[in-house]
């Protein structure tokens, strides 16, 4: 089995194209799978876990969610 890499907060945040504050509340709520602590200041989240949940993420704009023209 491979190891998944550590992705840090600032970056899975930029990853996921929200905020930290946000990241940290979505951890806290159990949408987002809990960081992994690697030290008393160190933390991260498995690259797998975030590629698991950018990939069952709803998505803005699919069919049912754009506004229509009008016509």
């Amino acid at each position: 089995m491979a190891v998944s890499p550590i992705i840090r907060p600032a970056q899975a945040a930029r990853l996921l194209g929200i905020s930290r504050a946000t990241l940290y509340r979505w951890e806290a709520s159990g949408r987002l799978a809990p960081r992994v602590i690697l030290g008393p200041n160190t933390s991260g989240w498995r690259e797998s876990d975030l590629e698991a949940f950018i990939a069952t993420a709803p998505r803005a704009g699919r069919e049912g969610t754009e506004q229509g023209s009008g016509t």
